[in-house]
């Protein structure tokens, strides 16, 4: 499926100037794609991450999403389904209790063995035109900078995992 969305566009603005580093359904089939919402993982963090066995929009345990809604953007990281429950909480508590200022989550999903996906982070931003590209990827990548911090949440998120106790995760989960 080729999008053509000025959402996914302005992505790839943002990806060819190197201003993002991701891997979305451009370079992997197994991520979600539709003209509202673009799901990524950062490229180093993909490379730290083992796949997942169950299916969901992501082939990652950890994912990020954009949503397009009618005057925002939003931006979300979640913690998708892992096939072992038990894994599944443990590095979720291990992410919202390293960095509560960073990642914070509903109290039930932090103790629900049989969750599927929790929101860790979400933000989002007011867009006046969605038809401007040169705007949208430059609100885009304030946005990411400024008020998502991504560049921090990443940098936590990967000391997190390489911190973590590799041996309760396979290549697959």
């Amino acid at each position: 499926m080729v999008l053509n969305s000025s959402l996914h566009q302005a992505v790839e603005k943002l990806k060819e100037n190197n201003n993002l580093d991701i891997i979305d359904s451009t370079q992997d089939n197994r991520f979600f794609k539709n003209d509202k919402e673009l799901w990524f993982i950062p490229t180093f963090l993909a490379k730290n991450l083992p796949s997942l066995i169950r299916k969901w929009k992501s082939p990652f345990p950890v994912a990020y999403f954009f949503v397009r809604e009618e005057k925002k953007l939003r931006l979300i990281l979640e913690v998708g389904p892992i096939q072992d429950g038990q894994i599944r909480l443990q590095l979720l508590n291990e992410i919202v209790k390293h960095n509560s200022q960073l990642f914070s989550a509903k109290s039930s999903a932090l103790t629900n063995v049989n969750g599927t996906f929790t929101r860790i982070r979400h933000l989002s931003i007011d867009i006046t035109d969605w038809n401007d590209i040169d705007y949208l990827s430059e609100r885009i990548n304030d946005f990411l900078v400024n008020d998502f911090k991504y560049d921090e949440v990443n940098k936590v998120l990967m000391d997190i995992l390489q911190n973590y106790d590799s041996s309760k995760i396979g290549q697959q989960i």
